[in-house]
């Protein structure tokens, strides 16, 4: 079912495995285009996606600028949401 693939993209994605968590929701969407959990997993893992390639900017910004807490700030709302609390903050 689309629940259960959706399911097992969570795991997936949980464990940094971001393409093979799409390749289980391309099914899971395939099955029930209209699946609320599998939509909803489907864009946790673009979210993360896109954080992952605006880090490596942040990170640079703040290694030219560590006193610079405004950076600091957007490093820990984008991270904190991914659960990496303490990495968005060191």
């Amino acid at each position: 079912s689309s629940v259960a693939l959706a399911a097992l993209a969570c795991v997936h994605r949980a464990f940094g495995r971001a393409a093979e968590s799409s390749t289980v929701l391309e099914t899971a969407l395939a099955i029930d285009p209209e699946s609320p959990r599998a939509l909803r997993e489907r864009g946790l893992v673009e979210f993360g996606r896109v954080h992952r390639l605006s880090g490596r900017w942040l990170q640079r910004a703040i290694e030219l600028d560590p006193t610079a807490h405004d950076i600091r700030a957007v490093v820990a709302l984008a991270v904190g949401r991914t659960g990496a609390f303490q990495a968005a903050l060191t």
